[in-house]
C-alpha cells in the first residue's frame, strides 16, 4: 500500500520501488489521468526483476476531503489486472475533473500477480 496527497493541480510524478515485488514503479498525475509505468533506468538492477513482463494488480482510490475533513469526494478503479513489460506504461484512473477537489489524497496498493485466464 502506498499513498501520496496532491496539495495542486498540474503534473505530478513519483517513484516507488517495491522491493518485496522487484517491481520500480512510475506512478503520474497529470489532466486528471493517473498512469503506472513500469521503470527502465535504476540502480538497483541486482533486486529489481528483470522479467520481459509482469503482472500487476492494483487499486487505486482518490478521495476529496472538506474544510471539516469529510468525504466529498471519492473515486475508486476497483480490483484490476495490468500486464506492464520493462518501460511500458498503463492507466490506472481517469478523474472527473469537475468533481475533483484538490487537495486530493491518493491511496494504491499493488501486488504482482499471474495472469487470470480470460473466459
Amino acid at each position: 500500500r502506498c499513498g501520496r496527497m496532491l496539495q495542486i493541480d498540474g503534473q505530478h510524478m513519483w517513484r516507488w520501488t517495491g522491493f518485496n515485488a522487484g517491481l520500480d514503479l512510475i506512478i503520474s498525475y497529470e489532466h486528471y489521468r493517473i498512469t503506472i509505468k513500469r521503470n527502465t533506468l535504476n540502480e538497483h538492477t541486482a533486486v529489481l526483476s528483470n522479467h520481459p513482463t509482469r503482472n500487476v494488480a492494483f487499486r487505486v482510490t482518490v478521495a476529496s476531503l472538506n474544510d471539516q475533513k469529510q468525504k466529498i469526494y471519492e473515486e475508486t478503479s476497483g480490483i484490476k489486472q495490468v500486464s506492464l513489460a520493462i518501460g511500458q506504461s498503463a492507466e490506472l484512473l481517469l478523474l472527473d475533473p469537475i468533481l475533483t477537489v484538490f487537495p486530493l489524497y491518493l491511496a494504491f496498493s499493488f501486488v504482482v500477480t499471474t495472469p487470470i485466464p480470460h473466459e
